[in-house]
């Protein structure tokens, strides 16, 4: 019996949903106070079901900011190290992204004489630490490290203790410290 009633009230409610606007009341879902007729100005803004005016204005322009950046990380390559330090200009996070699981990962922000520093750190020994920059593809077994330095003119990318790098051609580079630096375009 109650099955029934939920039934008859969800097909009530569809048929209501479905019905055109103004059928069964005068006002319309942007008029709650349901006294219909053209918006005067006394009341809330009525739907009139014509299209809004283009050359209404809608507020000030706000232009967007463009945030200088460099393309030396545009091409696919891998970096793997036990720690990834990235140090850049405004902007970082827009091109930074690092796995972040609470589980796994302990991540710390804080602002330092040198910028906006962020830190990942496994929780559980032997957890890897991925990210991304551009189109550089991050490992670490220690922990990355990224300070975004508003004044920079500079992406930099320091990787230290057994550090490997390869691109897709099959280039590749090791070393106890590689490092790779872009100038801002």
């Amino acid at each position: 019996m109650q099955r029934t009633s939920l039934i008859a009230a969800a097909l009530l409610l569809v048929a209501a949903c479905g019905s055109p606007r103004g059928a069964g009341d005068s006002g319309s879902p942007a008029d709650p106070r349901g006294t219909g007729g053209p918006n005067d100005g006394s009341g809330p803004a009525r739907d009139s079901g014509q299209p809004a005016d283009a050359s209404a204005p809608l507020g000030p322009v706000v232009e967007p900011v463009i945030v200088r950046w460099t393309d030396q990380f545009a091409e696919k390559a891998i970096v793997v190290a036990q720690e990834i330090r990235i140090e850049a200009p405004a902007g970082l996070i827009d091109h930074l992204a690092v796995r972040s699981d609470d589980s796994l990962f302990d991540r710390v922000v804080e602002t330092t004489e040198d910028g906006l520093r962020m830190v990942w750190t496994p929780k559980v020994a032997g957890e890897l630490i991925r990210g991304q920059l551009d189109n550089w593809s991050l490992t670490a077994f220690g922990r990355i490290v990224a300070i975004e330095k508003p004044w920079s003119e500079e992406v930099k990318v320091t990787a230290l203790g057994e550090a490997f790098w390869q691109d897709v051609d099959g280039q590749e580079d090791r070393a106890d410290r590689l490092e790779w630096r872009g100038e801002l375009e």
